[in-house]
């Protein structure tokens, strides 16, 4: 960069936060070394999150960092000098507003990172704290954490009074849990130093307190506070945990949290509270998510009927060893369930599992939710009759977002959803599109109710296409005439093919759909 042009990109501070905030992180560093105004503006930016706890680490002079394989992932071992030396770790500190202990984007999961004297660090952090602005901690390992020990040791290091949000959920394996006394001791440290603690992601299951202890200490610590009186005196707006906090003995401590906006629940449920509850116990509610292993868990929580306010709900039925069926009959208990306990409900996902695909007969289970004023619909891990499509869209005449990554269709069958108004972005599979299966454009009139719709999402991969692209771009436009984009959301394996030349057809087939877009509203 000329001396010239780096002296006026200087004078603008918004120009040069812009630049820093856009680009990737190498040319971040180098952005670094320019001049002192481009670090004093640069620095809080490329500090301001942080992932990989070893990454802030290495700051340290003299750490150690040996990373070691663990089966599909690897263990990081981090060793401190005796006496540390935080003077270059104080420069960048007080930049980092969140920090993720466990990096998400390295090509290798790493679920487990150590800190073999982690005395040091936390001994440092009791009496002068470490990041003082600290506003989010996660600690999100991929599949899930081997020794509690871990993630305790790691959260009482970086817990602070400025933090508003914790995490601790796998990001994959979404019902591992943490044991039931390690959660508690960790929940009663973040109430004494996280006095403004809005979102908390903390799952236990409620059977881990019959666990036998190693010693009296950890035996102690989830009984006084509990756990749950330790939760209901959190000012929390989100909050995702372990389902036994519906339990009877537990749910005093729902009722108090009046300011909840965002409930996520997380394992198996038991009896249902001996209580009658008030649909609008919880006033600010508008979203609720439910991931359980059994469907019957997920009916009973809803059968509390304490969620009169959602607006948006999510289930998942994950890890469904236990053998039940589900049928049609299952299917419209739930529906109709979700009609009368979420009268107002907007958005809807119902996620059948990966490890339990769903072939549904008859789109009639869904009819109950024709009832509710749904703007957005995702179906997953379910298929439906293609005879019976039309009735399945006719229940969500109001959508704007309808998602069935599951349901294959010929390319013929998409002008189906060309009747619904207000779609603008769908989500469905296709069969290989060869020359012999691409229609012919369909004609003006027909495509009048369409023309909201912008983006269509493809559950396949490009290059599974064998036909010229123009064309295709062409008989798209025809259905939707104000599609913006195409997305492809899954690929063949590594080993079947060549990404960039994916990357390439998606481009192109954009591209022309822009081009022919421009055209022909050029002629109207």
């Amino acid at each position: 960069m000329a001396d010239s042009s780096r002296t006026r990109v200087a004078q603008i501070p918004e120009l040069l936060r812009f630049i820093h905030r856009h680009a990737t992180p190498g040319t971040r560093t180098s952005l670094l070394q320019v001049s002192r105004s481009f670090f004093s503006t640069g620095a809080p930016i490329m500090w301001e999150s942080v992932e990989g706890v070893h990454n802030l680490l290495r700051l340290i002079p003299n750490t150690a960092i040996v990373a070691s394989a663990m089966g599909i992932s690897y263990k990081l071992i981090i060793t401190l000098p005796s006496a540390p030396d935080l003077s270059r770790f104080n420069m960048y500190a007080h930049y980092i507003r969140k920090l993720e202990i466990y990096c998400p984007n390295d090509s290798a999961s790493s679920d487990s990172i150590t800190l073999t004297n982690w005395m040091v660090l936390s001994a440092h952090s009791r009496a002068h704290g470490l990041l003082p602005n600290l506003s989010q901690l996660s600690l999100q390992p991929t599949y899930g954490w081997d020794d509690d020990n871990e993630p305790f040791i790691w959260a009482r290091t970086f817990m602070s009074s400025s933090l508003t949000a914790i995490h601790f959920v796998a990001k994959v394996n979404r019902r591992h849990s943490m044991t039931f006394p390690t959660a508690s001791t960790l929940l009663r440290h973040a109430v004494s130093n996280c006095p403004n603690l809005h979102k908390l992601s903390l799952v236990t299951l409620e059977q881990h307190m019959a666990q036998k202890h190693s010693n009296l200490p950890t035996a102690l610590t989830f009984w006084d506070p509990s756990y749950y009186e330790s939760l209901s005196s959190l000012p929390l707006r989100e909050l995702c945990c372990g389902a036994s906090l519906l339990l009877p003995d537990n749910i005093y401590a729902l009722t108090k949290l009046q300011s909840l906006e965002r409930l996520e629940l997380h394992g198996d449920y038991g009896l249902p509270t001996r209580d009658t509850l008030s649909p609008k116990m919880l006033p600010l509610l508008n979203t609720l998510i439910l991931v359980a292993a059994r469907w019957s868990d997920v009916i009973g929580i809803l059968k509390l009927n304490v969620y009169f306010g959602v607006k948006s709900l999510e289930i998942c039925v994950a890890e469904n060893y236990d053998g039940e069926v589900l049928d049609g009959a299952v299917i419209t208990s739930l529906t109709t369930l979700i009609t009368s306990c979420c009268p107002t409900l907007i958005n809807l996902e119902i996620d059948c599992g990966d490890d339990y695909y769903f072939s549904l007969e008859d789109v009639s289970v869904f009819q109950a939710l024709a009832g509710l004023p749904l703007r957005s619909v995702c179906l997953m891990n379910m298929s439906f009759p293609r005879s019976m499509l039309v009735r399945l869209l006719s229940f969500f005449p109001l959508a704007s977002t309808i998602k069935m990554p599951d349901c294959l269709l010929n390319l013929a069958e998409l002008h189906y959803f060309s009747q619904l108004p207000n779609l603008v972005h769908l989500a469905i599979d296709i069969f290989p599109v060869g020359v012999s299966t691409l229609p012919q454009t369909l004609q003006s009139d027909s495509i009048k109710a369409a023309l909201n719709f912008q983006v269509l999402e493809i559950a396949s991969s490009p290059t599974n296409l064998s036909v010229d692209l123009s064309p295709l771009a062409r008989y798209l436009l025809s259905i939707w005439p104000n599609l913006r984009r195409v997305i492809w959301t899954e690929g063949r394996g590594p080993e079947e093919e060549d990404r960039e030349i994916s990357k390439v057809i998606a481009n192109a087939l954009n591209a022309l759909i822009s081009t022919h877009r421009l055209i022909s509203n050029a002629n109207r």
